[in-house]
This record gives C-alpha cells, structure tokens and sequence, in this order.
C-alpha cells in the first residue's frame, strides 16, 4: 500500500491531493503499528520521503527527520535507502535547519552507504548529490 500511495503522489500529483492528508495518516499508521515488520515500516517512510520531495505537504518536518534519521540505514527494504537520502537532500535545500542537527550521524550513515553502494542503489547523480550536501553541512 505504501508503494501505491509513493506512485500515485508523483506520477498523479494534482489528482492525488484531496487525498493527502488520508495517505499520510495511513502511512503513519503503518510505521507506527508494532506488529509491521522493518521492512513495511522503511517502504511507509519512504513513501512519505516521495510525497514530501514531490509535493512537501505541512506536516512536522523535524518530527519526520528525526524519525528518519535514526532509521537509517535501512535494513529491511534497502532500495529506500537511496529514496530517504533524496528526501534529506530536498529538505536540506528548502531549509537546511532541518537537517543540519544531525550532520555527524549523516556523514557516519553516508560513509556507510559509500561502502556499500550497490546495496543501497546509489545512483551517480545521488551519490555526486550526497558529496555535496557532504560539503554544505560542515559549510
């Protein structure tokens, strides 16, 4: 259902937004739900990394980056690995205060990821895009 939700809010943005605060509360609900397992629970925020880097809704960003955060690195759905870092990337442009807290344990996360980027799917475009916010959070 997660996944569903991430394809619809990017591929059907404008169609999709009467129903975003209903996918957000469901998806919520999936991470929140002691008996979903680590991988359901990393495809919900994924998911919610989509919609935010697709449509950035009000929501409790902070609340979410921390969440986020101490998550990584995703171990039970890797692919959202690399969905979780494009979503950093995107609220650290937009504002970098939401980020910038957690600046050591990303830069611990990213070395990590650098070692093993086939298991992630690290694109080059992320991975050129992670050095950069590499540089910018000790700026």
């Amino acid at each position: 259902m997660a996944y569903c939700y991430a394809e619809m809010f990017e591929k059907a943005t404008h169609a999709m937004g009467p129903y975003l605060q209903d996918a957000l509360v469901n998806l919520k609900q999936i991470f929140e739900h002691s008996s979903s397992d680590k991988a359901c629970k990393e495809n919900a925020v994924g998911a919610i990394c989509r919609i935010i880097y697709t449509i950035n809704p009000p929501m409790p960003h902070q609340v979410f980056v921390d969440n986020l955060v101490k998550m990584m690195p995703f171990s039970g759905d890797e692919e959202e690995e690399s969905t979780a870092w494009k979503c950093l990337i995107f609220l650290f442009r937009t504002n970098s205060a939401l980020v910038t807290p957690y600046r050591d344990q990303l830069m611990k996360l990213m070395e990590n990821d650098f070692k093993n980027i086939k298991k992630y799917g690290l694109t080059e475009e992320l991975q050129t895009a992670l050095r950069e916010l590499s540089a910018q959070l000790y700026a």
